[in-house]
């Protein structure tokens, strides 16, 4: 595995272009999650952010008030949406299209 960081690295080295396609991509499909109750684990989000479609990854940040959500596409992404201001945990949560990846 680490080969391939390696090598992505370097291919991103030699063409910014490339690698600034790659972050559009995720961004297109990857949701940000805050006003997270602490309480929430990975699995739990993993769970209900599901039946928008596949998650790929989901990551809490270290205060636990925010998360990204990664699906297999952007359309699915974008159904996420749906959940904003939902109650979870006691709180509403804030859920919109990812402007930077943790």
């Amino acid at each position: 595995m680490w080969l391939i960081v390696v090598s992505v690295t370097k291919e991103n080295e030699k063409d910014p272009a490339l690698a600034e396609e790659r972050l559009k991509e995720l961004l297109s499909k990857t949701v940000q999650v805050s006003n997270l109750s602490p309480a929430l684990s990975v699995e739990q989000l993993k769970t209900l952010f599901g039946y928008f479609g596949t998650v790929t990854e989901c990551k809490i940040s270290d205060s636990k008030l925010l998360a990204h959500i990664e699906y297999g596409n952007p359309e699915q992404a974008k159904a996420a949406l749906a959940l904003n201001n939902m109650e979870v945990g006691g709180r509403p949560i804030n859920v919109e299209m990812a402007r930077s990846l943790p």
